[in-house]
């Protein structure tokens, strides 16, 4: 271990070099004796001990008190004041400058040993704390500038991200509304064409299948992009809920016959309707959008032969689909649940 190295300030020198061979005698390395506060500050230029023993009446113009005020502010090396005075007001000067100790002439050896090692062992801990502190925060200053750049990266990301939703659903609703006119176009075409083939022709009722087809395939379209354009208004946030009065007969009815149009699915619908009022308040598109979404999915996912049930809460929709038959020639006990739970817009005044 490293010897703990002492600077001796001292006026007397033959005391001065005393006190070097008792701290010799106990492996102290003495690295430099001053007579003068001014000499002492010198030495700290290019020396750096573990601790400084101090007499207060120095020759030159800084006393001991001063050389170690001046010390502390520039250094804050620890000092043990080594001095004969021991009057109150000496004592009131010597506890302002914060000393390491302070040891009255003539010492006792042992009690000067024991004060040195009190007093470098506090330094040091003292230099260690203050090491790893500053070590402590430049962690976390480095930890801080990486997790700025991580931020800054992820609000460009975010930023990005959100460029791309808004093109997104600016393309979903251009294109929405650019197929809007064109189809509107040829549904009236089809049901001229139906109106058409009312007259006596041989190739009317060629004429009907056909324009039912068409007008079969056009409404398939317009639900789709309706059901764009319903994703496009949720993702900018301009959905709105119209309530208006739904007469429920007419409204299920209207349904089933839409969902029928738009799918050959040989699967049979059953609709539970006694837990609603024959008349509700609601939004007409978004419950259209709703249980045609349900209902499309179900069949869709349905075995031929398989029955889809579409219950209708006061304030909630669930559509179930299960297999009429099943494997062992009785009715299947096996479910799939389409939306369980699926939360409405409330659906009763």
């Amino acid at each position: 271990m490293k010897p703990i190295q002492i600077i001796i300030t001292e006026d007397d020198f033959v005391s001065a070099m005393v006190l070097k061979k008792v701290l010799q005698a106990s492996s102290y390395e003495i690295i430099g004796i001053a007579t003068t506060g001014e000499q002492t500050l010198d030495m700290l230029t290019t020396k750096r001990p573990d601790v400084i023993l101090m007499d207060i009446t120095l020759g030159g113009e800084l006393d001991g008190i001063t050389t170690t005020e001046i010390i502390n502010a520039r250094y804050g090396f620890p000092v043990i004041y080594i001095s004969g005075h021991s009057d109150h007001a000496t004592l009131e000067k010597v506890v302002g400058t914060n000393p390491g100790a302070y040891v009255t002439k003539p010492y006792d050896e042992r009690e000067l040993y024991m004060v040195i090692e009190l007093t470098v062992s506090r330094y040091r801990r003292e230099q260690d704390m203050q090491r790893y502190s500053q070590e402590l925060e430049e962690k976390v200053k480095a930890r801080t500038r990486a997790l700025d750049k991580v931020n800054a990266e992820l609000k460009q990301a975010l930023a990005r991200e959100q460029e791309l939703n808004d093109l997104k659903t600016k393309i979903v609703l251009n294109v929405s509304h650019g197929f809007k006119t064109p189809l509107t176009s040829i549904l009236s075409s089809s049901q001229l064409i139906s109106k058409y083939a009312e007259f006596d022709h041989e190739l009317a009722p060629k004429f009907q299948r056909h324009a039912a087809r068409i007008e079969k395939a056009v409404q398939n379209l317009n639900n789709m992009l309706n059901g764009m354009l319903l994703i496009g208004k949720s993702d900018e946030k301009k959905l709105q809920a119209l309530r208006q009065q739904i007469h429920m007969p007419t409204f299920i009815s209207e349904l089933l016959e839409m969902v029928k149009l738009a799918h050959n699915f040989q699967v049979q619908i059953s609709v539970n309707q006694q837990h609603v009022p024959e008349f509700i308040y609601s939004d007409l598109d978004l419950m259209h959008q709703i249980c045609d979404n349900l209902l499309s999915n179900a069949l869709k996912y349905s075995p031929e032969g398989g029955i889809v049930k579409l219950d209708l809460g006061e304030r909630e929709i669930a559509c179930l689909s299960r297999s009429r038959i099943g494997e062992s020639g009785s009715p299947s006990a096996s479910r799939t649940s389409f939306s369980n739970g699926f939360s409405a817009p409330r659906m009763s005044d």
